[in-house]
């Protein structure tokens, strides 16, 4: 298989963050941020409990973009500093 150093090992519970990570960016895209926000908090939790630092990384950072397009500008500072 390829190489996927950012699932941190977690199998399918990191492909299934993946999957989360790639609707939230998608979803973001298209400026429905309420998706684009549970999905990434839902990336997060699964995250989390995996232990999977690079995955929780980038949905922090997502909820930052989130936070942006809201114009919520201490939220979204405060995800990027967050998901370093």
């Amino acid at each position: 298989g390829a190489d996927h150093d950012v699932l941190d090992d977690g199998g399918a519970g990191a492909e299934m963050a993946e999957v989360l990570f790639g609707l939230a960016g998608n979803t973001w895209r298209l400026g429905d941020l309420d998706s684009a926000e549970a999905f990434s908090r839902e990336e997060l939790a699964l995250s989390r409990a995996l232990g999977a630092v690079g995955l929780e990384a980038q949905a922090v950072n997502m909820l930052g973009l989130v936070a942006g397009a809201r114009a919520d500008l201490d939220t979204e500072q405060a995800r990027y500093e967050e998901s370093l």
